[in-house]
């Protein structure tokens, strides 16, 4: 008895909008998609988003200016801007995955390859 229930949309934006316009009760989505279109927010988790490369890929010069572009004083200041976002401290460090998530495997499709 839901409205919108049987309906998906493929984006956070989309979502808020089918509620702003009442053709949905209700939706998952993110706080910074609610505020835009003027609805109210009860978060449900906590979310960490990390930028993944190859280890050889680190010292490059594009992964270098990105990584000190999301260790700036501007980037926290934008994302804190937003809300539902806030930056870590170690937003642009580099992170081992197996420290970050240490249920996660790595396991290559190529043949051959060692996990």
């Amino acid at each position: 008895s839901v409205k919108g229930y049987a309906h998906e949309e493929n984006s956070h934006s989309a979502v808020a909008a089918r509620i702003a316009a009442g053709q949905a009760d209700v939706g998952l989505g993110i706080a910074h998609a609610a505020e835009g279109h003027g609805l109210d927010f009860v978060p449900l988790s906590q979310e960490f988003y990390w930028l993944v490369c190859l280890a050889s890929a680190l010292d490059t010069a594009p992964v270098v200016q990105l990584r000190q572009l999301l260790g700036s004083a501007a980037w926290r200041a934008s994302l804190e801007a937003l809300k539902g976002y806030s930056p870590i401290d170690q937003a642009g460090q580099v992170q081992s995955l197996r420290s970050m998530l240490p249920w996660w495997q790595f396991r290559s499709s190529r043949p051959g390859a060692g996990a």
